[in-house]
């Protein structure tokens, strides 16, 4: 998708209205090609908001923060590291075809954030992802869209959100979708 200036996702906000269908609201005199494909079959969406770990296993340094919600537009619960060390959420599924997150980042930590992918839950992959919409939120938090770039592989059966890096509460997931199929 382009604008006239090239930059579609500074300029343009991107809607999910029904978990299955995209809204975009472009600037004026946009000019938009599809190059996309388009995907027949049923995609299913699974949704964390991360108020608990039910949803997932993590590694012994991810808590949920429910502290201060009013500081991450009333997010009542992310997970976020209690030391510097890695931690991570995995989170397995039947068939990975993608995801999205919304990562909370406080002032000037943009990385330390990467996804991964795994047909068996031990050997993993980096899977390349994009963000974008890097909102103000309150108090020096951020709040950062992310999503997958390329589709993961045929069998990917987990993924796992990998938080690393100088700062341990400076880096929280507040929400991931994942889409997956039959």
């Amino acid at each position: 998708m382009t604008t006239a200036s090239n930059r579609w996702q500074e300029e343009s906000d991107v809607y999910n209205t029904d978990n299955s269908s995209f809204r975009f609201v472009l600037p004026p005199k946009s000019v938009v090609t599809f190059t996309g494909q388009v995907i027949t079959e049923i995609i299913t969406p699974f949704n964390d908001a991360l108020n608990n770990f039910s949803k997932s296993t993590q590694s012994q340094n991810l808590v949920i923060d429910t502290t201060k919600p009013n500081y991450f537009n009333g997010d009542a619960g992310r997970a976020k590291r209690v030391s510097e060390s890695d931690g991570y959420v995995v989170y397995q599924v039947t068939d990975l075809k993608g995801f999205s997150a919304i990562v909370y980042h406080h002032t000037g930590v943009w990385g330390g954030v990467s996804f991964q992918v795994s047909s068996d839950g031990n050997s993993w992959t980096t899977l390349p992802h994009e963000s974008f919409n890097s909102v103000y939120s309150s108090m020096g938090w951020y709040r950062k869209n992310y999503f997958n770039r390329i589709t993961p592989p045929v069998g990917t059966k987990y993924l796992k959100v990998l938080f690393s890096g100088a700062g341990a509460w400076e880096k929280q997931l507040a929400d991931i979708s994942i889409a997956v199929g039959p």
